[in-house]
Parts: C-alpha cells; sequence; structure tokens
C-alpha cells in the first residue's frame, strides 16, 4: 500500500510494508513510529477512516510491537507497549 495522506486531528500520513506486515504512521508533531505484525486490513481501514485518530487509538495503539524512528533510523524499539504513555 503507498503512503496515504491522512492528515487529520495528529496523523499526517500512513504507509504499509504488505510483504513485512509493518504500518508506518506520521503524526503532525513529527514524531513517526512503525508498527510490527500489523494485519493489513487494520492498515487499509486505517487509510480510509472518517476519523484516523480515532481509529488509531482503538485499533493500532497499544496492540503492535513498535519503534520511534527519525530520518529512517531508530529511536527506540518497544514490544506491546503503548508509545503514548497510556
Amino acid at each position: 500500500m503507498d503512503a496515504s495522506q491522512v492528515e487529520m486531528r495528529g496523523i499526517r500520513s500512513t504507509s504499509y510494508d504488505a510483504p513485512k506486515h509493518k504500518l508506518t504512521v506520521a503524526f503532525t508533531s513529527g514524531r513517526t513510529f512503525a508498527f510490527h505484525s500489523v494485519p493489513a486490513g487494520v492498515a487499509t481501514l486505517l487509510a480510509q477512516a472518517v476519523d484516523p485518530i480515532a481509529y488509531f487509538n482503538r485499533c493500532v495503539r497499544g496492540r503492535f510491537a513498535w519503534v520511534e524512528m527519525t530520518n529512517g533510523k531508530v529511536l527506540r524499539t518497544i514490544v506491546a507497549i503503548d508509545p503514548f504513555g497510556s
């Protein structure tokens, strides 16, 4: 799936690497996270959501291992813990 522009209430864009099951989400804050082992359907529904941040919070946040990245480099890696601290 190509990058999807979903800028609305915090999410700037999303992209999905199907062979790796990796969902990358860039936020308007400038932070970018890659979530691992994400089913394709979850990524598709996020890209198509009327309210992407609500869908993200309900179906992605806290459910998948993730890494925070900057300029393509990993800043930190967490396994199945919410990157937003809730």
